[in-house]
């Protein structure tokens, strides 16, 4: 129902427009945007970040914006996906997943066809690792009011040798898997496939003794807090980094950044 007001403004909006060139983009813009206003602003609602009123307020900006510039519209719909994705989220935080998703979408772009490996990948890694690298330095080794969705606790209770009876581990989503392009791959004249490309982010507190990583352990300042914490539940927390990492395929298809961390406060929201 959202979806075909949005649609009646959009038209109400471009009746009085000659159709020109542009006009099959501007379409395949205007139903991609519409889709994305309808989801961004019915999640925020459920979630009880906006009213209905307010999103009816983004829903007409977002038609006279588009009325403008199919363009900017289209990037008003994006701001509005990424508010609803990570309501609470600070600068620091929008600005470091932004420049990931930049960064590795740039990547893409610059081979969309390979044979079966990326040629460039190991470039690429190490860009990622100077990204990781400046960042820490940049912000002391810590996030401060980071927010995420907690993927599990205690999620290596059913493993064996990594249950350990006084403490805890946690794994907190930054970024959920989002879908950034395709890569199509040739290993011979006479075949090829494409294959989607996407980005995801987690922080994860457990004992990992390789990296130094420890659980939060039934002494910690924080035990009692993360014990009442469920799957699912929307969190803001802080932490010490204790090592940044990002993993992507010989291929280049898929990128996933992970932090370890030692979390110094979590609440939920």
């Amino acid at each position: 129902m959202k979806k075909l007001y949005i649609l009646i403004l959009a038209i109400f909006m471009f009746a009085c427009h000659t159709e020109t060139e542009r006009e099959k983009h501007i379409k395949e813009l205007q139903k991609e945007a519409i889709d994305i206003i309808a989801e961004a602003t019915t999640k925020m609602e459920m979630d009880k970040i906006i009213t209905s009123d307010q999103s009816l307020q983004i829903i007409q900006e977002f038609t006279k914006i588009f009325a403008d510039s199919a363009e900017i519209g289209y990037q008003y719909a994006l701001k509005i996906k990424e508010q609803a994705e990570n309501p609470f989220a600070n600068t620091v935080q929008k600005d470091f997943i932004k420049q990931k998703i930049a960064d590795f979408k740039t990547y893409l772009e610059s081979e969309p066809i390979i044979e079966k490996t990326s040629p460039t990948v190991d470039q690429f890694k190490k860009d990622m690792k100077k990204m990781n690298t400046d960042f820490l330095k940049e912000n002391g080794n810590k996030l401060v009011d980071w927010v995420g969705t907690i993927s599990c606790i205690d999620c290596f209770k059913d493993i064996p040798n990594f249950k350990r009876e006084k403490e805890l581990d946690i794994t907190i989503i930054i970024q959920d898997k989002i879908k950034l392009g395709e890569k199509t791959i040739q290993p011979r004249p006479d075949y090829s496939t494409t294959m989607e490309c996407s980005y995801y982010f987690e922080v994860t507190q457990a004992t990992i003794n390789s990296i130094g990583c420890k659980g939060i352990s039934k002494s910690s300042k924080v035990y009692e807090s993360v014990k009442k914490l469920n799957a699912g539940q929307k969190v803001k927390f802080s932490a010490k980094i204790i090592k940044a990492d990002d993993v992507i395929e010989k291929t280049g298809l898929n990128l996933s950044t992970g932090f370890y961390i030692e979390i110094t406060e979590i609440n939920p929201l």
